[in-house]
């Protein structure tokens, strides 16, 4: 599921950046990204609501409004992109893609190959080790810029989340 939902956002990225359209109405709508979060928090405050206040939760209400917080952090992820782009930081969504991809694969694999419980401290340290390795090959070959340990960190959040 989660391999869907990157693989989803980066085409809506794709989509918000390549189509001049779309980029163009995203740039002069700045107070969309307001929106977006606004729609992506609310979502996951009812979510979290819901689980721990009522016990007896649709499954189907459930997986409808993890659907909608989806859809907004995609949405949200392609606005994001599209300033980047705007700004010319092409290079930097470039390494957080690479990196993000990288985790979510580790993480697969890692559940799949081994017999350890997945649990918060084992999953959050080979994910973290992950990320700076492949980081750090990119830094390698792309040089290095302040900006870059953003999207580090950004694509260790996402593996948290």
């Amino acid at each position: 599921i989660l391999s869907i939902q990157l693989a989803l956002t980066c085409a809506t990225a794709v989509a918000f950046i390549k189509i001049p359209s779309v980029n163009a109405w995203v740039l002069e709508n700045c107070s969309m990204i307001f929106s977006i979060t606004s729609g992506l928090l609310i979502c996951i405050c009812v979510i979290l609501l819901l689980q721990f206040c009522i016990r007896r939760i649709s499954a189907t209400f459930i997986c409808i409004l993890m659907l909608i917080m989806a859809i907004c952090m995609g949405v949200n992820v392609s606005v994001i992109a599209t300033y980047y782009t705007e700004l010319g930081m092409t290079d930097i969504l470039i390494q957080a893609v690479i990196i993000t991809m990288t985790i979510v694969l580790s993480l697969t694999v890692f559940v799949f190959q081994t017999k350890i419980d997945f649990t918060f401290l084992s999953g959050v340290l080979f994910m973290c080790t992950m990320g700076m390795f492949v980081w750090s090959i990119c830094v390698m070959c792309m040089g290095w810029q302040s900006s870059y340990l953003f999207s580090l960190l950004g694509s260790i959040l996402f593996g948290l989340w």
